[in-house]
């Protein structure tokens, strides 16, 4: 399951980029912040995490990866707000 989700995440990200001017500029530029961002991150709190013990540094991981899963729905979504729908184009609901 998990790797469907990854693979539609993927899916939703090329035919986004490759439909959209706006997000084949915009995209590089916010994945350039965000890498920057999280390096940063990394080093300031790296001796942090080294220093922890064993369930404190679970914990530490556990609360790192909720706030990188969340980045990882949310941003795109509200950084880019398109339609991102995988149904065909001109499908329209019944009423």
């Amino acid at each position: 399951m998990v790797a469907r989700f990854v693979w539609l995440k993927w899916r939703l990200l090329v035919n986004g980029l490759r439909h959209d001017r706006q997000r084949m500029i915009g995209f590089p530029i916010l994945m350039a912040f965000i890498a920057f961002g999280s390096f940063a991150l990394a080093a300031r709190y790296m001796d942090t995490a080294e220093s922890l013990d064993g369930a404190a540094l679970t914990e530490f991981s556990l609360w790192c990866a909720l706030i990188a899963w969340t980045g990882w729905t949310t941003l795109p979504v509200l950084l880019f707000p398109l339609d991102e729908s995988l149904g065909p184009p001109n499908s329209r609901s019944s009423r």
